[in-house]
């Protein structure tokens, strides 16, 4: 019985000693093809570089910025205005952040006016504090733009005058609907 035991605890031992010898061979061959391995990355067929959602094929970043530059139009003394381009045909735009910077050539007694129109229509109006001699904020918002859709953004502030440069910038996505449809919006 003593040296049936010693027996399985030799042959335990080389099973054991087998299954790590494995365990470490299997790694050195990976690292050995890994090394062999060459990413080509050619103009003609690139690789994609960023993250694709299968779930949302056709989203797109989305940034659009305009200004007033120093001697521009759209600044009439109290209030500066931008009308962003209607949404091209057959996507929709999520908008999801606003920023606004603008100069002001007398101190500011009060919070400015933000006013954003959708299609001439006022669609949401809200106020920020303005500093003695600048307008600057960003505002998290959504608002999903259609085709032909477009966008005013006004500042005012009867206590101050706006000067350029002034500009307005609306970030989020847009979905190209040609690529995966878009499904209606809802509304009350």
């Amino acid at each position: 019985m003593k040296r049936f035991r010693t027996y399985l605890l030799v042959a335990i031992g080389f099973v054991l000693a087998g299954a790590i010898g494995a365990a470490f061979g299997t790694r050195r061959a990976e690292a050995v093809v890994a090394t062999l391995v060459e990413i080509v990355n050619p103009a003609t067929s690139p690789l994609p570089t960023s993250s694709v959602d299968a779930t949302d094929p056709g989203r797109i970043a989305y940034q659009s910025t305009l200004s007033i530059g120093l001697g521009g139009t759209g600044c009439s003394g109290e209030v500066c205005s931008l009308s962003f381009p209607p949404v091209l045909a057959g996507h929709r735009v999520v908008v999801q952040q606003i920023s606004v910077f603008a100069n002001i050539t007398t101190p500011a007694l009060g919070p400015a006016d933000i006013r954003i129109s959708l299609n001439g229509s006022l669609l949401l109006e809200f106020t920020v504090p303005a500093s003695p001699n600048t307008l600057a904020f960003v505002q998290p918002l959504q608002l999903a733009l259609d085709p032909s859709n477009s966008v005013r953004v006004s500042v005012g502030n009867n206590d101050v005058v706006f000067a350029p440069p002034f500009s307005v910038t609306l970030t989020g996505y847009e979905l190209d609907c040609t690529v995966a449809t878009c499904a209606p919006i809802a509304a009350e």
